[in-house]
């Protein structure tokens, strides 16, 4: 009882340790430890307890009180100090704005319902397949150099291996597995280093399965389980493309991929013309040539750039 009140803040601390010639200390609270070392930190802080402490805290001990003393009966479950830490949370939550207690036994225990929560602000996006056909499926064809004995040159990527939707991008220069942990960390990178401004496309998926057995494990007893997803690629092919942003900035946020990825990559510019973010066709379906701007249609005067539709044949009677 003594360590779930005294959990939640110094002023409660201070208002148990009271002398029980004060009137404030309640009766048959064995709190003597406590005193010693509320009495370390000097009597400027217990001096400085507020009237709206005492009162919270009465509050909290009277619900813990009457919780435990109406619940004997399920003692033997273990229920009675989950059901009055409950009532104590619920008779009072102005002990929320007080300071968490500055002792060893108080360890990191939070304030109260009504504190806020140390949870990250920026949520990851791991990668993995929705739905896959077998359940330990085989390695991929293409590994990293070094992987085995039996390595074996794939060749370069024949497709894939072109910026489409951005005017820059980050290709890769070898063949690698590039881990769902790698994308969530090359994603968070760029999109701190744009500021949440521009456009960014990841062109990589991880949907290739890697299973692992257990360290020390003896022979036999099947195929391990999958340990992670990654997606194999051969040199050349594009993972990321951004646009709408200065070229120094899109050099930037790559560059910080670079340092932390373990695989080489380089920064390359799209030359064979307009980026589909350029032609405004990026993320529509269809791709439609009515949607393509007057200075990107090739072979037509300026006065005929019109899309027309070729008239339907007639079946042969």
């Amino acid at each position: 009882m003594a360590f779930a009140v005294v959990r939640f803040s110094s002023p409660m601390l201070a208002f148990i340790a009271a002398p029980p010639g004060s009137g404030s200390r309640l009766p048959g609270v064995g709190v003597a430890t406590v005193r010693r070392s509320w009495a370390s930190e000097g009597a400027t802080e217990r001096s400085a307890v507020s009237t709206s402490a005492a009162a919270a805290l009465a509050a909290c001990v009277a619900a813990f009180g009457a919780a435990t003393l109406s619940s004997r009966r399920s003692r033997a479950s273990g229920t009675v100090p989950v059901t009055a830490l409950k009532a104590c949370f619920e008779a009072d939550a102005s002990f929320s704005t007080f300071a968490p207690a500055q002792f060893c036994f108080a360890g990191g225990a939070t304030s109260g319902p009504n504190s806020a929560t140390m949870a990250s602000s920026v949520s990851r996006h791991m990668l993995m397949p929705k739905n896959i056909k077998w359940k330990k499926p085989h390695k991929p064809q293409v590994k990293p150099y070094g992987y085995c004995n039996k390595w074996k040159y794939r060749g370069e990527a024949w497709k894939g291996n072109k910026p489409h939707f951005g005017k820059y991008a980050l290709q890769i220069m070898e063949e690698a597995w590039v881990k769902s942990r790698n994308i969530e960390a090359m994603r968070r990178l760029c999109v701190s280093t744009m500021e949440r401004k521009g456009r960014l496309w990841i062109r990589v998926f991880p949907h290739h399965a890697i299973t692992k057995r257990t360290a020390e494990s003896r022979m036999g007893a099947g195929k391990g389980s999958i340990e992670e997803w990654v997606c194999a690629v051969r040199p050349g092919f594009i993972l990321f493309e951004i646009d709408a942003v200065e070229e120094k900035v899109a050099r930037l946020a790559f560059l910080k991929c670079q340092k932390f990825m373990p695989f080489k990559t380089r920064f390359i510019i799209k030359a064979d013309g307009p980026s589909m973010f350029e032609l405004g066709l990026a993320g529509i379906s269809g791709k439609k040539a009515t949607n393509i701007p007057l200075e990107y249609q090739k072979g037509q005067k300026d006065s005929e750039k019109k899309v027309t539709k070729a008239a339907p044949k007639k079946k042969p009677k």
